[in-house]
């Protein structure tokens, strides 16, 4: 995908913009059901996938594992 720009983020149609906001709340959340927190979410980790138009989120590495840290 390509990496979404300030401007295309944060400047894109109403629909556009709750659908893409729905699509990062959905991934957090099923980041943090796998144990996985992100810990660098920002516009340049968000790429936009230009086959199917779905947010994704990318560059995992300050991300860990909760679960791992607990034991």
């Amino acid at each position: 995908g390509k990496p979404l720009s300030p401007s295309t983020y944060f400047l894109s149609s109403e629909p556009d913009y709750s659908s893409r906001l729905s699509q990062l709340v959905e991934a957090c959340k099923q980041m943090h059901l796998a144990g996985i927190v992100h810990n660098d979410l920002r516009t340049p980790n968000l790429l936009l996938d230009q086959h199917s138009g779905m947010l994704v989120v990318g560059d995992f590495g300050y991300a860990h594992d909760v679960y791992e840290s607990q034991s």
